[in-house]
């Protein structure tokens, strides 16, 4: 006697359409014929796994973290919305290949430089947003900001935050070198830099600073780490702050 369980009645299956293989075996004198999961509804399943898996790191990381750090400005932040320019193009194109391009396997960031006010943080905010989008976790973080939590950190929440910022996908740290020099926060920023280096996770920068400029503020080390595992460009792009405020003074004297 065969015993199985109900099919579609062209043994196919009813959501792909491919055809259904059986587990067959004999038990107490019987013969059973089952049918197998179909590999559509294990893909879907494995599908469900990562998204899950995704959310619970996100939510990990951002209860350590306080959130992810882009804040509402930032969250709004997107390649279309970035104002471009023949100037800007250059650096645009590299950033946003480089989102376009990003998988689990990429180990190196971008560094990008120029005079403040440019947009530079708007772009990166770019990259974490598309990627999000994608599946990925990234951490958005002021770096000024990140080393005044730490600062007032008692040791075991240091260490937590610290290694936090090495969980996500990809890190960003924000106006790096936007701060007093000080041998602390020397430190710190080389224990962020290496631990994202141990752990081959990338690291997108702004800093309104020249890449000599940052040596001299960040220390050879963490400098050092930064030039392997990035690619320094500069955003040649004014200031969008200073035309936003040359516009609203003009706005006022014609009123």
């Amino acid at each position: 006697m065969t015993e199985s369980m109900p099919t579609s009645p062209s043994d196919s299956c009813p959501v792909c359409g491919k055809k259904i293989e059986y587990y067959e075996f004999d038990s107490f004198g019987r013969h059973f014929r089952i049918p197998k999961p179909c590999t559509c509804r294990l893909e879907k399943e494995d599908i469900k796994a990562q998204e899950f898996e995704v959310k619970q790191r996100r939510i990990r990381i951002e209860s350590k973290l306080a959130g992810s750090g882009l804040g509402p400005k930032f969250q709004k932040c997107t390649f279309e919305s970035w104002e471009r320019s023949d100037a800007t193009d250059k650096v645009y194109g590299i950033v946003k290949s480089y989102a376009e391009k990003f998988n689990k396997d990429v180990k190196n960031g971008i560094v990008v430089y120029g005079k403040c006010g440019n947009g530079k943080s708007h772009l990166v905010a770019a990259v974490v947003n598309y990627l999000i989008q994608k599946g990925y976790v990234g951490i958005f973080q002021n770096v000024p900001i990140l080393l005044s939590r730490l600062r007032s950190a008692e040791r075991e929440n240091e260490s937590e935050i610290l290694h936090t910022l090495t969980r996500a996908d990809i890190l960003v740290l924000d106006d790096l070198g936007a701060y007093k020099w000080t041998g602390w926060r020397e430190e710190i920023i080389y224990m962020i830099i290496n631990n994202n280096y141990y752990y081959e996770k990338p690291i997108l920068a702004t800093s309104n600073l020249s890449p000599d400029e940052l040596a001299e503020n960040i220390g050879e080390r963490s400098m050092d780490r930064l030039m392997e595992m990035c690619v320094f460009v500069e955003n040649p792009g004014e200031s969008y702050r200073k035309k936003i405020a040359v516009e609203r003074i003009k706005k006022m004297r014609g009123s």
